[in-house]
C-alpha cells in the first residue's frame, strides 16, 4: 500500500497546483485582455494570440478551451477522490465504480472534444479547415477507455465480494 500512499500524495499535489493555476488563469486572462497586452493561449502545441481575434471569436475560443480544461479538472478531481477512498482500504464501493466510469467518460469527452475544438479554433484563427488527430487527444481516449474498464472490473469484483460475504 506504499504505492497507493505515494500516488495519493502526488495526485493531491497535482490537483491543488492545478486549482491554483486555474484560478490564476481565470483572473489573469481577462485582466490582460482588458489592458490590451499580448495574450497567447497554448492549446495542444498551438499558440493562439487572443488579441488578434475579434471579441466574439475570443469569447468562443476561450469558452471552448476553458470547457476542456474544466473537464480535465473534474476528471482529476474524481481520480483524487477515488484514490482517497481506496486509501481507506475500502475498494469495492459504488462510489469508486461510478467515479472510475465518470472519469473515463470525461477523458473520452476531452479526447473527442479536443479534436472538435481544434478544428473550430483553426477555422476561427487561421480561417482554414485542418483536420489533424493529435497523439495527445488519442491518449485521452485511451485513458478514458481504461478507466471505464476499471469501472467494470471493480463492479464485477464488488459482485464477487458480495457473493463471498453471503456465502460465509
Amino acid at each position: 500500500m506504499k504505492n497507493l500512499a505515494i500516488l495519493r500524495k502526488l495526485i493531491s499535489l497535482y490537483y491543488y497546483l492545478m486549482v491554483i493555476l486555474f484560478a490564476i488563469g481565470l483572473i489573469t486572462i481577462p485582466f490582460l485582455l482588458y489592458l490590451g497586452k499580448k495574450t497567447e493561449v497554448s492549446f495542444f502545441g498551438d499558440q493562439i494570440n487572443i488579441n488578434s481575434l475579434s471579441s466574439t471569436k475570443t469569447a468562443i475560443v476561450l469558452f471552448l478551451i476553458g470547457s476542456l480544461y474544466l473537464l480535465y479538472f473534474l476528471s482529476i478531481r474524481l481520480i483524487k477522490n477515488t484514490v482517497d477512498i481506496l486509501a481507506t482500504g475500502v475498494y469495492f464501493t459504488q462510489k469508486v465504480i461510478s467515479n472510475f466510469k465518470k472519469a473515463g467518460n470525461y477523458f473520452i469527452a476531452i479526447g473527442i472534444g479536443a479534436t472538435i475544438v481544434k478544428i473550430i479554433v483553426d477555422l476561427l484563427v487561421l480561417s482554414e479547415l485542418k483536420i489533424n488527430i493529435d497523439g495527445g487527444m488519442l491518449v485521452f481516449i485511451l485513458f478514458g477507455l481504461f478507466f471505464m474498464f476499471l469501472s467494470e472490473a471493480f463492479a464485477k469484483a464488488q459482485t464477487i465480494n458480495e457473493e463471498n460475504n453471503l456465502t460465509i
